[in-house]
C-alpha cells in the first residue's frame, strides 16, 4: 500500500505555499553550430509553457479530489503573474 492510498485526501483541506513558476520548453532542431559561439543554431518548431512550482503541486493535489488552495508571492512583471492573477 502506497502513502497516497493510506491518506484519505477527500476529507482534507490542503494549503500549498511555494514558488510560482512557469516551465518553458523550446522544441526544434539544430543543424549547425553558431560561428560566433560554440552553441547550436536552433530552428524553433514549438514553444511550450506549463505551470510549475506551487501550481504543479496544486494540480497534483487537486487530482485526489481534495479541497486545496495555493499561495505564492510573485512580482507583477513575472510571467507567473499571468497564471495566478
Amino acid at each position: 500500500m502506497t502513502l497516497v492510498e493510506k491518506i484519505d485526501f477527500k476529507n482534507r483541506k490542503v494549503l500549498i505555499i511555494g514558488e510560482a513558476s512557469i516551465d518553458k520548453y523550446i522544441v526544434g532542431s539544430a543543424n549547425r553550430i553558431s560561428p560566433d559561439a560554440p552553441v547550436p543554431n536552433i530552428k524553433i518548431d514549438e514553444d511550450l509553457s506549463y505551470i510549475g512550482g506551487v501550481g504543479l503541486a496544486l494540480k497534483f493535489i487537486k487530482s485526489f479530489n481534495t479541497s486545496s488552495i495555493g499561495s505564492s508571492l510573485i512580482q507583477s512583471t513575472s510571467p507567473s503573474f499571468v497564471i495566478f492573477y
